[in-house]
């Protein structure tokens, strides 16, 4: 297996928790593309919704792998 510099081995479980998240990440997603078609929606807040729960989850998937500085 090989590694990622500055991240703990992916182990398979977790790498299947990060999979796991990235699906429901998804579904989440398509929701607020749907949103996004609606006329009715606040395109600016729906924007920054979607920023946020990008951000959430990569911040959950990060806690996963625990990624840390380098050296250079």
């Amino acid at each position: 297996m090989s590694e990622v510099k500055g991240y703990r081995p992916l182990t398979d479980t977790r790498v299947a928790i990060v999979n796991a998240n990235k699906v429901i990440e998804e579904q989440v997603l398509r929701i607020l593309d749907e949103l996004a078609k609606s006329e009715d929606t606040d395109k600016r807040w729906l924007a920054i919704g979607r920023t946020a729960i990008e951000q959430g989850f990569m911040a959950v998937n990060r806690s996963v792998f625990k990624p840390e500085r380098v050296s250079i």
